[in-house]
């Protein structure tokens, strides 16, 4: 999808550096792509020679890569912005930023932390979502990551270490921002919530959380959780991280965790209906999948 060139100074063409294009998502239709590049694909570079990384959208005229392509950069100049996620017709992309993205002064992002931000394809125009402010009395910094969206892009779940009114001891927790209201999804002591994903009708979340256990080695212990509007929490049995839930809701990829000094992470695809598991591969992270479960891409 992507076929970039070094990064070149603009008089006298000599490789300043390497770009580099990563966290791609797709739309559930398959036509847009939303990713992460250094590189001046479509616009400004940002700083003079400091290729900064930013959010672009590749938009096809067809399914499946077909047909002709259109590059929009969505963010510009010195601002990191990274993790974007794009819904099910690529019509939204939500994304963290440490700048003002939006182009409206004054910037409410004046202290230089991670905000949410959403990008509305239709109107060209960036939202700033969270706003959330360091204050030195309550270390550390706050910062919002990590953002997935529903099918409509009206529903974001994200992870945080601010305090949205349940997060007093400033860990890390999964949030959503519902309409014009952010809501905690979860509230813990000692443990790190992370890695959110939610399902299409957003109706299931599924996050990692790594809680203190003195008896397990190292002190901590990985679990998977989802939670379900109307349910109890549940929780997937096995050393699991990084979690993806299927856009229908119905199953979750999961890296498994080495059982042994030196061998690799594996991925394994799980049934919340059945309690099934399927090993997918046994070397890959980093992984996503499809909405009915059939197709699943990994790192390897």
């Amino acid at each position: 999808l992507t076929d970039t060139d070094f990064i070149r100074d603009p008089v006298t063409g000599v490789p300043l550096g390497v770009v580099h294009n990563s966290e791609p998502d797709i739309s559930g239709d398959g036509r847009t792509v939303a990713f992460v590049s250094n590189g001046n694909l479509a616009g400004d570079q940002g700083p003079p020679f400091a290729p900064i990384p930013k959010i672009f959208r590749i938009e096809f005229t067809e399914p499946g890569f077909t047909g002709s392509s259109t590059i929009t950069q969505i963010t510009a100049g010195a601002a990191i912005s990274v993790s974007p996620a794009i819904n099910v017709d690529g019509s939204v992309i939500s994304f963290q930023s440490n700048g003002d993205p939006t182009g409206f002064p004054p910037s409410l992002n004046f202290d230089g932390n991670f905000e949410i931000f959403r990008f509305e394809a239709t109107t060209g125009t960036i939202a700033q979502l969270t706003n959330t402010i360091f204050d030195p009395a309550q270390p550390p910094s706050p910062g919002n990551l990590r953002p997935d969206l529903d099918d409509t892009g009206n529903l974001v779940v994200f992870q945080s270490n601010a305090d949205f009114g349940a997060n007093p001891d400033r860990n890390s927790e999964i949030v959503a921002i519902v309409g014009s209201s952010t809501q905690p999804l979860t509230s813990t002591q000692d443990a790190v919530s992370q890695m959110a994903s939610i399902s299409g009708d957003g109706r299931r979340v599924a996050y990692s959380q790594i809680i203190p256990d003195p008896a397990h080695i190292g002190g901590l212990v990985p679990l998977t959780r989802v939670d379900t509007v109307g349910q109890p929490t549940q929780t997937i049995p096995g050393n699991f991280i990084n979690s993806a839930i299927s856009p229908g809701g119905r199953y979750v990829t999961l890296t498994a965790l080495p059982n042994s000094v030196g061998a690799a992470t594996e991925i394994h695809r799980f049934d919340l209906n059945t309690g099934d598991f399927l090993t997918i591969s046994e070397n890959g992270d980093q992984s996503a999948i499809d909405r009915e479960g059939s197709v699943i891409v990994f790192k390897a």
